[in-house]
């Protein structure tokens, strides 16, 4: 489990090892935490459910500088009739090994440079109900340590570790 924080939030989330690589299952509950309480058309968002589906892995097993995979996510958080749905389409470059710094401590860390398109909708019990919220196309650069995950994410969202635990 990790922990990040910046300048408006803190958020946990757990990584887990596949014999694919590495993902963070728990990335809609991460997701939910930080909207909640957030306003679409006039109601605070206050979330019943979340579900998450992860095609793909965040980072694989014995990938070299250089390489490039994708991956999709699709986050469903449910409020009373209301779905706020989220899609992301991720492409992956691999840029190389690089130590960074966090509050957690100093990581030897793998750079990814990520490109994704997030399409955010909201869906409404009433005719002709759904609603999008936003599409945005992001690039950020995240790093990576070995049995830990995820420790640094820049970009249009800049997060550091503060800390984790292993298991």
């Amino acid at each position: 489990i990790v922990t990040f924080v910046d300048d408006q939030f803190t958020m946990e989330m757990e990584f887990f090892c596949t014999e694919d690589g590495v993902t963070g299952e728990d990335i809609g509950k991460a997701l939910a935490s930080v909207l909640e309480g957030q306003e679409i058309e006039g109601e605070v968002i206050q979330f019943d459910d979340v579900t998450y589906e992860f095609e793909g892995v965040a980072l694989p097993n014995n990938i070299s500088p250089g390489d490039t995979w994708e991956a999709n996510v699709e986050i469903v958080m449910s409020s009373g009739a209301m779905k706020l749905i989220t899609t992301n389409h991720a492409r992956y470059f691999f840029e190389g090994y690089e130590t960074v710094t966090t509050p957690a401590g100093d990581f030897e860390t793998q750079k990814i440079i990520t490109d994704m398109e997030v399409d955010v909708t909201a869906h409404f019990p009433a005719p002709g109900g759904e609603l999008p919220i936003m599409s945005v196309q992001i690039t950020q650069v995240t790093y990576y340590a070995e049995c830990i995950g995820q420790v640094m994410t820049e970009g249009d969202t800049s997060l550091k570790l503060i800390e984790y635990h292993l298991p």
